[in-house]
């Protein structure tokens, strides 16, 4: 958690799953930004995608407690006067099976779809806006419908999801 990534860019150049590179069912966790992050984001299978506005406790997202040595995990509920937002000239967030999108903002994707994927299995959405004019989601199995913005969006996920480590992101510019 001391040196995470400065960009999405960065972040997706090496989320191959390869070595010690994120992996599938690994944590990533966005900081609150002045600014929007760039994406795009293309999940892989179990990832969490959990941005700081997140309303519940990123231990009680991810499962994961640090010990009494470690860092505190960075704080969540979007006290902050900036937000989470991601914008993409394609997509902003493409899925695997099985995701979790949780605590930010999709904005516009300008020649995509803010939230897409093929075949999700157990997604899992909480404390999510989606604001674009394009469309909001790609795959009839994402329970949200073609609307242009939604706001708080629950969708609920069943069965164990295994947390293999933390990813972080943070924005070079202010963060709260």
């Amino acid at each position: 958690m001391a040196s995470p990534f400065n960009t999405l860019a960065s972040f997706q150049a090496i989320n191959d799953g390869v070595g010690r590179h994120p992996a599938a069912n690994a944590n990533v966790f966005l900081y609150d930004s002045a600014t929007s992050y760039t994406g795009p984001v293309v999940l892989l299978n179990g990832q969490k995608l959990i941005g700081q506005d997140a309303t519940s406790s990123l231990a009680a997202i991810s499962g994961l407690t640090p010990g009494t040595s470690s860092a505190a995990l960075p704080s969540t509920g979007g006290g902050s006067p900036n937000k989470v937002s991601i914008t993409a000239t394609g997509n902003d967030v493409t899925l695997g099976s099985g995701n979790t999108v949780w605590g930010m903002t999709l904005g516009n994707a300008t020649s995509g779809i803010a939230l897409s994927g093929g075949s999700v299995g157990s997604l899992k959405i909480r404390d999510l806006t989606i604001n674009t004019t394009g469309p909001a989601v790609s795959d009839p199995a994402i329970p949200m419908g073609d609307v242009r913005t939604m706001s708080r969006v629950i969708a609920d996920s069943f069965g164990p999801v295994w947390i293999a480590s933390f990813l972080l992101l943070a924005a070079t510019q202010n963060r709260d």
